[in-house]
């Protein structure tokens, strides 16, 4: 992803796996403004900045499933590491 970002400059940089988007994002600052201003970020986030500037987003396939887990809360991250757990022994 840095990589990427260093050599292309995008205003954003977006892991992806099996077609899904995920994260880490990395921004540039030159959106640092549309995520503190753009109104649809009230109601979908940065999703809404990324869409709003997709000409300037790339989008980067790999082959890590972890980009697309979600984690937003406790039970989110306890089923991770039961999952982890599990595939580790």
């Amino acid at each position: 992803l840095i990589e990427t970002w260093r050599r292309e400059r995008p205003g954003a940089v977006v892991p992806a796996f099996g077609g899904r988007r995920g994260h880490p994002v990395i921004w540039d600052a030159a959106l640092f403004g549309a995520l503190e201003s753009s109104p649809a970020t009230r109601t979908e986030g940065a999703r809404a900045v990324l869409r709003e500037h997709a000409s300037q987003t790339v989008t980067l396939a790999g082959d890590d499933p972890a980009v697309v887990d979600d984690l937003n809360t406790p039970e989110d991250y306890e089923r991770l590491v039961r999952e982890v757990n599990r595939d580790a022994y």
